[in-house]
C-alpha cells in the first residue's frame, strides 16, 4: 500500500475536501508518477479521504513563481505569493532547493472536468 499523503495545509486540505481536486506542492518525490492512496492531515492521522495522486512536474527554486502561477487556481490559495509563504511555514521558513508538483483528485471523482490530469 501506498504511504499516505499528509495535508498539514488546511487551505489545501479544505480546498481538495470541497472541491475534489488540488495542486499540491511536495519537497520529495514519491515513488510513482500515479497511484491510489489516502489523504490525513498529519502524521499517524485518520483518513479523510481516499486519492488518486498523479505527478505533475519537478519544480526547481529559482522558476517556482512560474510553475506555480500555472496551478494556483486549483491549489486553495489566493495567489502565488500566499502559497509561497505556506510552502516556507511547511518547510522551515525556506523554499526547497527542489520540489514537485502533484494533482490530487479525491474518490470517488464526482466531476470529470478535471479528468484531463490524469491522462
Amino acid at each position: 500500500m501506498p504511504s499516505p499523503m499528509i495535508f498539514k495545509s488546511e487551505k489545501a486540505r479544505n480546498y481538495l475536501l470541497r472541491r475534489g481536486i488540488v495542486v499540491t506542492f511536495r519537497p520529495k518525490k514519491r515513488k510513482k508518477n500515479i497511484e491510489q492512496t489516502w489523504a490525513t492531515p498529519k502524521y499517524r492521522g485518520k483518513k479523510i479521504a481516499d486519492i488518486i495522486v498523479r505527478f505533475l512536474c519537478e519544480v526547481r527554486r529559482e522558476e517556482i513563481r512560474e510553475k506555480l502561477d500555472k496551478h494556483v487556481a486549483l491549489s486553495g490559495f489566493k495567489n502565488v505569493d500566499e502559497w509561497i509563504d505556506e510552502i516556507k511555514k511547511l518547510n522551515k521558513g525556506e523554499i526547497p532547493k527542489k520540489g514537485y508538483l502533484y494533482v490530487v483528485i479525491k474518490l470517488p471523482v464526482e466531476n470529470v472536468g478535471y479528468y484531463f490530469y490524469l491522462a
